[in-house]
């Protein structure tokens, strides 16, 4: 039995302006870079902050209070199919210094 040709997939790609900071840390995303898989279009970012909070959209903000969090971005084409990427931001609290 031959196996089947695989579609292309799609790719996830992230850019945080910033990884680390002291709190409240404003933070700056872009998906842009993300692809759709072969002959598609992608229909849907979405991201998670790791605080319980998400937005969906090509770019967004998101302001973090002190911690460790792990922010994924979901993309997903036309076809459904779907991809993912993750970064880390570590924030400090902010000493006032």
């Amino acid at each position: 039995i031959g196996k089947g040709v695989q579609p292309d997939l799609p790719v996830a790609a992230l850019k945080a302006d910033k990884s680390n900071g002291d709190a409240p840390l404003k933070v700056t995303f872009d998906g842009s870079g993300s692809a759709a898989g072969k002959g598609a279009t992608l229909a849907q970012y979405r991201w998670e902050f790791g605080d319980g909070e998400s937005a969906s959209g090509k770019a967004v903000e998101h302001t973090f209070t002190q911690g460790l969090y792990v922010v994924i971005l979901r993309v997903e084409d036309e076809n459904g199919q779907k991809a993912s990427a993750q970064t880390g931001i570590s924030v400090e609290a902010d000493c006032g210094c």
